[in-house]
């Protein structure tokens, strides 16, 4: 059982929220725009750019599942201000690197940050609109999608691309400074840990875990080189290669502003569902027609499809797993962060050996995989007559 304090100063907590979610998509999506560069200044091959993307991966499963865990037990807002402070020196590290293995460290901190933010403002916020929850994740995500769609310029914004971490690390201990004084809601759980336990067994939890293991592979493989497909495949210029990553994640937030706002209304299975099934398509378009507008339209499209899937995956889960919320969240998203430390090197691979569009056919595979087990849990919950996990 979860025990609830009374939740104040509800403005101050969705604008820490909302901000740390921003601020984790500039840092997360600037390295992934900077992957060129990286691999320009520091002669990286694609499998070696691939694991930069795999370090912020790592770092983000490690804190997210770890962070949910000790987050039904222990404060959040240690775990908050521990973030922040972990992306400013994410950002120095990365502002200083002199070598390949200083970029692998600033990612893995930029993506333990990332973990910390993601996990525990997520629960937070939810807490802040207990009878929205897909409503209130699909806000926060909505300044993802403006962070992800303002970062490929922000990146490059600058003729020294380490200017962007310096920027990065101040605005982190901004927040880091802003959080220290606030009251932030704090829930605590009196179920023992074998509960954890039980629930990492729940065959309906990994269901719903691996669909959120396809959900990143199709994501992440679709940031991850999109920019690269139009720049070294497609033989767009660099402004093309930053369009396109920056149109994707604006797609996706005007996806969960519009289509992401209204989940509640809806059953969270059937849309996911239905929206996986759609990106498949979408992405099969893009890629099998390889001419570059039509390409770009077509990515843009998978954008808007996707964006509501992540955060209403995590809300579900949060509501339906009620006993240990924080450790359902944070396994959940712990599948997904290892799905991107899989997928992004793998396509990198891909790539080394033909091309970056055959690489990516992994992502229209791993949509439909997602279809296929979201139709799994539809037909498990309809058999069992009833639509609780638990």
């Amino acid at each position: 059982m979860i025990q609830e304090k009374e939740i104040k100063n509800r403005g101050q907590i969705v604008f820490i929220s909302c901000m740390g979610i921003l601020l984790f998509a500039i840092a997360i999506v600037s390295t992934e725009r900077l992957i060129p560069r990286f691999k320009t200044e520091f002669l990286l091959t694609h499998s070696q750019a691939g694991a930069i993307l795999s370090a912020n991966m790592l770092g983000f499963l490690i804190s997210i599942l770890l962070g949910g865990i000790i987050s039904d037990y222990s404060s959040k807002k240690r775990l908050i201000l521990a973030g922040f402070l972990l992306s400013g020196t994410g950002g120095i590290l990365i502002f200083l690197a002199k070598s390949y293995f200083m970029l692998l460290l600033g990612g893995l901190f930029i993506g333990i940050s990332g973990g910390l933010l993601e996990g525990i403002l997520s629960i937070v916020i939810m807490l802040v609109f207990k009878e929205k929850p897909g409503m209130a994740m699909n806000l926060t995500q909505i300044f993802f999608g403006i962070g992800a769609g303002i970062a490929p310029f922000f990146a490059t914004l600058f003729r020294e691309w380490r200017f962007a971490y310096s920027l990065i690390a101040i605005l982190s201990f901004l927040l880091l400074f802003v959080t220290i004084p606030s009251t932030i809601p704090e829930t605590r759980s009196n179920e023992k840990l074998k509960e954890i336990i039980n629930l990492f067994a729940n065959p309906l939890f990994l269901l719903v875990a691996m669909g959120m293991f396809f959900y990143s592979c199709t994501e992440t493989g679709i940031v991850g080189w999109i920019s690269s497909l139009f720049i070294e495949e497609l033989e767009t210029s660099k402004l093309w290669g930053t369009l396109s990553l920056s149109v994707y994640w604006f797609a996706q937030f005007v996806g969960r502003a519009t289509v992401g706002l209204k989940v509640d209304r809806f059953s969270p299975e059937k849309i996911i569902s239905i929206l996986f099934f759609i990106s498949g398509l979408t992405l099969s378009g893009a890629l099998t027609l390889h001419i570059t507008n039509l390409s770009f339209i077509f990515f843009s499209l998978t954008g808007f499809v996707m964006a509501p899937i992540w955060p209403t995956i995590i809300a579900d889960a949060r509501m339906r797993f009620s006993k240990t919320p924080g450790a359902a969240v944070g396994g959940i998203a712990a599948m997904g962060s290892l799905a991107g430390m899989i997928i992004a090197p793998l396509i990198g691979k891909i790539a080394d050996l033909y091309t970056i569009s055959r690489g990516l056919y992994l992502t229209v595979a791993t949509s439909i995989a997602g279809c296929l087990i979201y139709i799994a849990i539809i037909l498990i919950i309809k058999a069992s007559g009833t639509r609780n996990y638990r």
